[in-house]
C-alpha cells in the first residue's frame, strides 16, 4: 500500500528536527500538533513539497506551504472531502490548464489560529491570463483582477513572473504577487541604491527605506537573484510589506553545506546575523538537509520511496521601510524513485530489510 502523505511528512519531519533542531528552530520537537491540520490539505495519494518557515531570530515558530505539482495531483490526487474554502475545486480545474511547471498549494500557518483561512498559492510560468483565471475561480471582482494585471505591466522587463497567490485570513485580504529578479538584473543594483529605488517606485511600491536599499545593494554584490513579494490591496495599491527572497543555495546539499561553512551562504547570514536580523542559529540548517529512502508495501514487494529536505531560501520583510527579524525555508518531500537514481542522489541502497519503517539515517 502506497504511504500516506501524514506518513510521509512525520518521517520527514522526525529528521529534521532530531538532535534538538526541532525545540531550537520550530519551538516543537514533535508534528503531532500539526497532522489535523495538515491531513485537510491532503489531496489523496499525491506526494507534495513542503516548505518549512521559520524565524532565524526571537521566539521559534514554524508555517508550512504545501504546494503540488500539476503532474502529481493529476497521477495520484483525490479531490473528494470537505472543501471549505474551494481550494479543491480550483486544483480540479487547474489541472485541465495548459500551463508549464504549474504548481499549487495552501499555507498552514501553525503560528496563527487554526481557525483563520489558509492561504492558496499558485506558480509556474504564468501571465495575466493565469492571473484572471486564478483570481475569478477565488470568487476576485473583475475591478481587483484588473488592478492586479496593472501591477504586472508596471514591473521591470527582465523581471519573471513566480508566484501568485491569496490570503484571505490576512488583514485586508491581500492578494500576492512574487517575482524573480535573476541574478544579472540584481546585479545593476549592486553598489547603486538609485538603480533599485527606480525600480521598486517604477512597480508603484514607495514604502522605501534607506536602510532596507543599503542592505538590498549590499547583498546584490554576492550575485545573488531576488524572489521579490508584493501586497495587492482591495484598492489595486500595493501594501507597506515589501518580502524578499535570497538564493544562496546550491543544487545539492553538499554544496550547500560548503557554502553555509565558508562560501556565499555563510556571508549572506553573516551580513544578516551583523544587522540583528538572525542570530546562530542559522548554523543547524545544514545539519538539517539529508537524502534517504523509506520501504513500503509487503516484505515480498518492498518499494522505495526517496526522501530528501534541501534548503530554500532566506527572506527579509520589511514594514513601512523598517526590517523584521529573518526567516528561511527548508524544502522537503517524498518522491518515487528506483535503486539507481536514488542512489545518484546519494544513497546507497541495500537489501530491503523486512522492517519497512527502518530507514538510513
Amino acid at each position: 500500500m502506497y504511504p500516506s502523505q501524514e506518513a510521509v511528512f512525520e518521517r520527514l519531519f522526525t529528521r529534521i528536527a532530531a538532535d534538538g533542531r526541532g525545540r531550537e528552530l520550530f519551538g516543537r520537537e514533535s508534528c503531532s500538533p500539526l497532522m489535523e491540520r495538515l491531513a485537510a490539505a491532503c489531496l489523496g495519494q499525491a506526494l507534495p513539497e513542503y516548505y518549512l518557515e521559520f524565524p532565524l531570530g526571537g521566539k521559534p515558530w514554524l508555517d508550512m506551504l504545501v504546494l503540488y505539482s500539476v503532474e502529481q495531483l493529476k497521477k495520484r490526487a483525490s479531490f473528494s472531502g470537505p472543501d471549505p474554502h474551494g481550494y479543491r475545486a480550483i486544483f480540479k480545474e487547474a489541472c485541465t490548464w495548459d500551463v508549464p511547471k504549474l504548481c499549487m498549494g495552501t499555507e498552514l500557518d501553525f503560528s496563527r489560529d487554526a481557525g483563520e483561512v489558509p492561504g492558496f498559492y499558485i506558480s509556474g510560468a504564468w501571465d495575466q491570463d493565469l492571473v484572471r483565471r486564478v483570481y475569478r475561480a477565488l470568487g476576485e471582482g473583475e475591478e481587483r483582477v484588473e488592478s492586479t494585471v496593472a501591477v504586472l505591466q508596471r514591473i521591470p522587463q527582465d523581471w519573471r513572473p513566480y508566484y501568485i497567490g491569496a490570503m484571505p485570513g490576512r488583514p485586508g485580504a491581500p492578494l500576492r504577487l512574487g517575482f524573480t529578479a535573476p541574478p544579472e538584473c540584481v546585479a545593476r543594483y549592486a553598489g547603486s541604491q538609485a538603480a533599485l529605488r527606480a525600480d521598486l517606485e517604477a512597480c508603484g511600491f514607495t514604502a522605501l527605506s534607506s536602510e532596507m536599499l543599503e542592505l538590498l545593494a549590499q547583498i546584490a554584490e554576492l550575485g545573488l537573484g531576488y524572489d521579490v513579494q508584493f501586497d495587492v490591496l482591495a484598492d489595486g495599491s500595493l501594501g507597506p510589506v515589501l518580502g524578499v527572497s535570497l538564493f544562496a543555495m546550491s543544487q545539492t546539499n553538499a554544496l550547500t553545506r560548503e557554502s553555509f561553512a565558508t562560501g556565499t551562504a555563510a556571508r549572506l547570514m553573516g551580513m544578516l546575523e551583523q544587522r540583528g536580523l538572525a542570530d546562530e542559529r542559522w548554523r543547524r540548517v545544514p545539519e538539517c538537509l539529508f537524502v534517504d529512502r523509506m520501504y513500503y508495501g509487503e516484505d515480498q514487494q518492498l518499494k522505495t520511496l526517496g526522501l530528501i529536505c534541501r534548503a530554500n531560501f532566506a527572506k527579509v520583510k520589511w514594514t513601512d521601510g523598517r526590517p523584521g527579524t529573518a526567516k528561511f525555508y527548508l524544502a522537503a518531500k517524498g518522491f518515487d524513485v528506483d535503486a539507481e537514481s536514488l542512489a545518484a542522489a546519494g544513497v546507497a541502497l541495500s537489501a530491503p530489510s523486512r522492517h519497512p519503517e527502518r530507514s538510513e539515517r
